[in-house]
């Protein structure tokens, strides 16, 4: 009786899990190998039945992608699973391994599901982006922290102008209007021209460019530019129009072009970084302040 009434009284069992009908997954069993080693790449494709998919076309400029192994299809319960191998091998650097774009799996009803692959960061022989904390990270790393020990010098010189300054003030009995501070758009222009004068390196201009216009644009859209990746920055332009169009295309191409030189170590040089000068000073102009147009004077009434 016992046993009757515990057999009566257990829950109902959970309901299946409401997976995807077609599924897709792209890693690398190390993001850092060592020089002359090959990087692992693992491709999963989850396929309910009537479902096909083409594996991705992954590749990375400067690694040969060679495909070693291939398990499946193997069935499980309404679907099928296909495990690729390949060995992506390369010169010694740091490299991102991606696709051209989405892929589309087809359903047997003509139904279809767009699929996106994340890029992946790895490393031959060299310590690079994805040998650190953001190892874990399949998305393009944030942009390098702010230079706190020139915004510190900055502040200090601020609290010793406002200090002389409130000094003065007591001394005359008169209140001293402290000067007005730079707009943006000319702290942004002057930043810029400081970067590309400086003696740095393709790494380091590309961190100092990358900085200076997304410390632009953080207080301009009033969003966090100086945090997001540069693939989530350009798409919240692109959906605010905080942009015109050609300004929009002017951001993608600073962007794309720095993490290039800081995460692929591709492009460089001072043609590299002149070309991107006029794509910065059309932003400033798409954003600066216009001067308002003084109003027309309001004639009197005729006289009667």
């Amino acid at each position: 009786m016992l046993l009757l009434f515990a057999l009566a009284c257990e829950p109902d069992p959970l309901p299946a899990l409401n997976l995807p009908p077609a599924d897709l997954s792209v890693r690398v069993e190390d993001k850092a190998v060592d020089s002359g080693e090959p990087v692992v790449v693992v491709v999963d494709l989850q396929l309910a039945t009537g479902w096909t998919l083409e594996p991705p076309r992954l590749g990375a400029q400067g690694l040969t992608l060679t495909e070693v192994d291939r398990a499946g299809p193997t069935a499980l319960e309404g679907r099928s699973r296909t495990t690729l191998t390949l060995h992506a091998t390369g010169a010694d650097g740091s490299y991102i391994l991606a696709a051209p774009g989405p892929v589309t799996a087809s359903g047997p009803n003509g139904e279809t599901r767009e699929l996106s692959v994340l890029p992946v960061f790895v490393d031959i022989g060299v310590k690079g982006p994805t040998g650190g904390a953001l190892a874990d990270f399949e998305s393009a790393p944030p942009p390098a922290p702010p230079p706190w020990p020139w915004i510190a010098a900055g502040l200090g010189a601020i609290g010793l102008l406002t200090a002389g300054a409130f000094w003065w003030r007591r001394r005359a009995r008169a209140p001293l209007p402290l000067p007005l501070p730079d707009p943006a758009h000319l702290v942004a222009r002057k930043a810029w021209a400081s970067a590309r004068a400086a003696s740095l390196d393709d790494h380091s201009q590309a961190l100092r460019l990358s900085l200076v216009l997304r410390s632009y644009l953080d207080p301009t859209l009033r969003w966090p530019a100086t945090t997001a990746t540069t693939r989530e920055l350009l798409a919240h332009i692109a959906a605010t129009e905080a942009l015109p169009e050609a300004e929009q295309a002017a951001a993608s191409r600073i962007l794309e072009a720095t993490d290039r030189v800081k995460f692929a170590r591709e492009g460089g040089g001072e043609a590299f970084f002149a070309a991107l000068d006029d794509d910065f000073e059309a932003i400033l102009r798409a954003t600066e302040p216009r001067p308002e147009a003084p109003s027309a004077p309001v004639s009197p009434p005729p006289q009667g």
